[in-house]
């Protein structure tokens, strides 16, 4: 799944974390750590990954922003930070 604009690649292998990688190079950037078991589906859009897990949960990840003009934080280079959990269903 594309997340962050284009610039992200959010792929889930089996576990219970999900990777994630810039485009322009294929480089790990992230590990988003939530679930309990694997990942089996994920969404995103409008600065949203929202995973689904066969822990019967689904996360919804938001994207920060950066205050100073509403862009990504940290466009160059993706940081752990740079998605919060904010809801579990």
């Amino acid at each position: 799944v594309c997340g962050g604009e284009g610039e992200l690649l959010a792929v889930s292998t089996n576990g219970p974390q999900i990777h994630l990688y810039r485009r322009d190079g294929g480089m790990e950037c992230s590990l988003l750590k939530g679930h309990t078991q694997a990942v089996i589906s994920l969404a995103s859009g409008h600065g949203y990954l929202v995973s689904g897990s066969r822990d019967q949960t689904a996360i919804v990840w938001r994207r920060e922003k950066s205050e100073a003009n509403d862009k990504p934080a940290n466009q160059s280079l993706v940081s752990p930070s740079s998605y919060q959990r904010i809801d579990t269903l």
